[in-house]
Formats: C-alpha cells, sequence, structure tokens
C-alpha cells in the first residue's frame, strides 16, 4: 500500500515483516489472529481477488479500513 492508517500492536519481526498477534489502527479499529489448529482451510490463487497471505490480512484491513463494514466490504474480494 503507497498510504495506510497506522497501527500499533504486538507483533514478531520475522525476516523484517511484522506478524500481528493483535493490532489497533488509529481510527479505532482493532483485530487478533487466532489460530485454531486443525479448523482452517487456506485456498490457492484465484484470479480477479485479492489474493493476501493469512500473516498479511491484519496490516491489510487496519492498513486500509476505519470500520467493521469497510472490513465486511473489503473481505469480499479478498
Amino acid at each position: 500500500m503507497e498510504e495506510h492508517h497506522a497501527m500499533i500492536g504486538m507483533a514478531a519481526i520475522v525476516d523484517g515483516y511484522p506478524l500481528y498477534f493483535e493490532a489497533s489502527n488509529e481510527k479505532g479499529l482493532s483485530m487478533a489472529g487466532l489460530h485454531f489448529p486443525k479448523n482452517t482451510f487456506y485456498e490457492g490463487y484465484v484470479n480477479g481477488r485479492e489474493n493476501i497471505a493469512p500473516f498479511e490480512l491484519i496490516p491489510y484491513l487496519l492498513g486500509k479500513c476505519s470500520t467493521v463494514r469497510e472490513v465486511r466490504q473489503v473481505m469480499k474480494t479478498v
């Protein structure tokens, strides 16, 4: 993203990339990255969709969105 909302949270830095456990952005939107082993399914690349890795979801949504309503709209294309 060329521009994004500021965010702060708890993360581990791996290869220079922040892997967020939870975070909040400057608009007050917050997310937590919860992990439930054996309860997830990851699809492969889908044409016409915004393809992001699971670890990118928190910074992607908090960087782009101000409200839960905006998150729901964005998630329709992810």
